[in-house]
């Protein structure tokens, strides 16, 4: 399986606003595909998606919640025109903490799902490049651990920094 993701398209980003439960929040739009073919020219074909990063515009307090509210997730899919997903990022220093990200998985109507295997490869790309490129990391694999707003169960993915190959590793409680 191999993933990309493209950030020629032009960033979007857009600002939520705090509420009591809330820090407000920057979300930034990045597409994506999954499933594409390494031998086509410039990584042609493969399934869209469309992940949008939501991270705390400022230092969020302990009671603020880390998921965007359904309404507003509703809203960002609905802007799409396919599968989203989108990664409600922790601050810094829960993530040094190592609170992982959260996904959740939108059909275009807006509808929230379970789990789609394609957004979760877009984003887990997505999230990788940032890893990488954050911390100039020269290994031959990155490895991005989410969780998603339905199932609290740690999932993987594991993505070749050589040849862009993707493994989901998936748990799920039955």
């Amino acid at each position: 399986v191999h993933s990309s993701s493209s950030r020629t398209q032009s960033l979007k980003r857009v600002m939520v606003a705090p509420t009591a439960a809330l820090a407000a929040r920057t979300i930034t739009r990045v597409s994506a595909r999954a499933f594409v073919h390494p031998k086509v020219s410039g990584g042609g074909g493969g399934n869209p998606v469309d992940v949008f990063l939501a991270r705390p515009s400022s230092s969020p307090s302990d009671n603020d919640t880390l998921t965007l509210p359904p309404d507003v997730r509703s809203r960002l899919a609905q802007s799409c025109e396919w599968e989203s997903v989108i990664a409600h990022l922790p601050s810094a220093s829960a993530g040094e903490e190592g609170q992982r990200p959260v996904l959740s998985f939108h059909m275009p109507s807006g509808e929230e799902v379970s789990f789609c295997a394609h957004a979760a490869l877009g984003a887990a790309s997505v999230l990788g490049q940032e890893v990488t490129q954050d911390e100039g990391s020269n290994s031959t694999a990155r490895v991005v651990e989410f969780t998603t707003t339905t199932d609290e169960s740690v999932q993987s993915v594991s993505i070749s920094t050589d040849t862009g190959e993707a493994e989901l590793k998936m748990s799920a409680k039955l």
